[in-house]
């Protein structure tokens, strides 16, 4: 019995790679922006990690550990009221 092997055209291939990321298209990568707040909190940058802290949790509002990541930036930037 032979095996059946389905080849897509190389059209298909190059529309659905141009399209894929389309629906989730930003200005800014949430790993980008997490990785920036994480180096910007080992540094002990403790402004830029609430600058991009804040960038990140307005892109995955819902995230538990990117808020409490949040919660602390603001504590060391003496916010504790908003932390």
């Amino acid at each position: 019995m032979t095996a059946l092997v389905r080849t897509w055209p190389a059209w298909v291939c190059c529309t659905a790679m141009l399209l894929a990321p389309a629906p989730y298209a930003r200005s800014e990568n949430l790993m980008e922006l997490a990785t920036l707040a994480r180096e910007a909190r080992l540094a002990a940058d403790y402004k830029g990690w609430l600058e991009h802290g804040q960038r990140v949790v307005q892109l995955a509002p819902d995230h538990p550990d990117l808020l409490i990541s949040l919660a602390r930036a603001l504590a060391a930037n003496g916010r504790f009221d908003r932390a």
